[in-house]
């Protein structure tokens, strides 16, 4: 039976074991357990149907099945949950300006998925993927690092607003800024001396240091069990489909969702040194089939899109080869569901420095970028200050693959620029005069 599963995985074949698999996977579910707190406090705004109760049980048994998919259909330690941003834009936008109901946003996330499946069955999407440059591909990795070190910063209490600066550090010799580089720090030694399960033994040890220094708050009547709420299921309405608002809506989910989920997976699978020579990797049509599932699986659980998880590069820091990583990340998140009170305590100091510590790993590959030819250096360039200063892996994308092309024409290089990127690039182009 064991060797059944390790050949079914390839954890052998891939240089890794089960305990590194197992322990890879907890450090990538405890760097993304925040989402079951954040979720439900972003779409609990819109009311009606969207309870944080509910949203909290949907938002768990979403990333667990969807995770489960990812991790037996494609074989890859990506984890898969409600993406942020876009359950920004569908609390705020989609039922806040526009005037949605939440079911009809709802229609829009079942219809994308169903989309999304039937074009990464035909090999649609896999066929986008290969159209980006392998240059620019390197420049997503560096692009995500990046900024997932900046969301980290951000969480952590570091990088703070500046009414004049825009942004600035906070005082670092207190609160949860401190704890932060506390953690920054146990990981960096633990790392640096190859101690196994480093980053959940510094997530834990933070957690417990946070306790005198008031950062991690225990309750003042703990318990550590919980009965989690039924979930809103089904919730659909197909009224407005054949409207220019939700056509809109429609577009602007399909855009995000794809080229997040094209980023993450390039960069969350170079860290598993699992991408080949041209940026693509093993399983790519199961991987973008399970992601478009995941997309009707969160519908169905009347919540927004979930997508892959860029925190799986903290699992991938940690060793994580195969889909068994996986497992371990979705049994966390089942143990949330009755131990909620034990998973939010920890606060986010105490994952910050992970998400940290793997933007400088996913970073080492820029000396991947062939910086000497502009043409190939400045799109990366580009991508990283669009990436981050724009708060979206989908503009650093849409930015890189524009230079790019813009650049390889003007220095009278067009026909190094493959068919695929051209329409890549033209369809980019088009989505800056669609309405926002």
């Amino acid at each position: 039976m064991i060797k059944k599963i390790d050949r079914f995985f390839h954890i052998t074949e891939r240089g890794s074991t089960f305990k590194t698999e197992f322990t890879a996977g907890l450090a990538t579910g405890l760097s993304m357990i925040y989402i079951i707190a954040v979720n439900p406090a972003i779409l609990g705004t819109v009311g009606g149907i969207m309870q944080p109760g509910s949203i909290f049980t949907s938002t768990i048994l979403v990333t667990v099945i969807s995770t489960l998919l990812m991790g037996l259909l494609a074989r890859v330690p990506v984890a898969v949950s409600i993406g942020m941003g876009l359950n920004a834009y569908f609390a705020f936008v989609i039922c806040g300006s526009m005037g949605f109901e939440p079911r009809v946003g709802l229609a829009a996330i079942f219809l994308e998925g169903i989309l999304f499946f039937v074009v990464s069955i035909c090999g649609a999407r896999e066929a986008i993927t290969k159209a980006i440059p392998d240059n620019i591909k390197t420049g997503i990795a560096v692009s995500i690092g990046v900024f997932i070190a900046l969301v980290g910063l951000i969480h952590g209490g570091v990088v703070i607003p500046h009414p004049e600066t825009v942004v600035s550090f906070a005082k670092l010799t207190q609160g949860p800024a401190l704890l932060t580089f506390i953690g920054l720090i146990i990981i960096v030694v633990l790392h640096a001396n190859k101690i196994p399960g480093g980053v959940i033994i510094a997530i834990v040890l933070t957690t417990l240091i946070g306790i005198p220094m008031g950062v991690t708050v225990m309750p003042e009547h703990f318990s550590p069990f919980s009965m989690p709420a039924k979930p809103f299921m089904m919730q659909f309405d197909f009224s407005q489909i054949f409207t220019g608002r939700f056509a809109l809506v429609l577009v602007t989910l399909a855009i995000a969702n794809f080229f997040d989920t094209v980023g993450t997976l390039t960069s969350v699978l170079s860290i598993s040194k699992l991408t080949h020579k041209n940026g693509n990797f093993p399983h790519i049509k199961e991987a973008y089939v399970s992601d478009s599932l995941a997309a009707v699986i969160s519908s169905i659980f009347s919540v927004s899109p979930a997508t892959a998880y860029v925190e799986s590069g903290v699992g991938a820091a940690a060793g994580a080869r195969t889909g068994f990583a996986n497992i371990a990340t979705s049994l966390l998140f089942i143990a949330a569901l009755f131990f909620s009170p034990v998973f939010l305590i920890m606060p986010a100091s105490a994952t910050a420095p992970a998400l940290i510590f793997v933007g400088y790993l996913m970073m080492s590959q820029i000396t991947e970028v062939q910086f000497a030819d502009i043409s190939e250096g400045f799109p990366v360039y580009l991508g990283i200050l669009a990436c981050v200063f724009g708060y979206s892996i989908t503009t650093g994308i849409i930015f890189s693959v524009i230079s790019y092309t813009v650049i390889k024409i003007c220095k009278g290089k067009a026909k190094e620029v493959p068919l695929g990127t051209y329409l890549l690039t033209a369809f980019f182009i088009l989505q800056f005069f669609l309405p926002k």
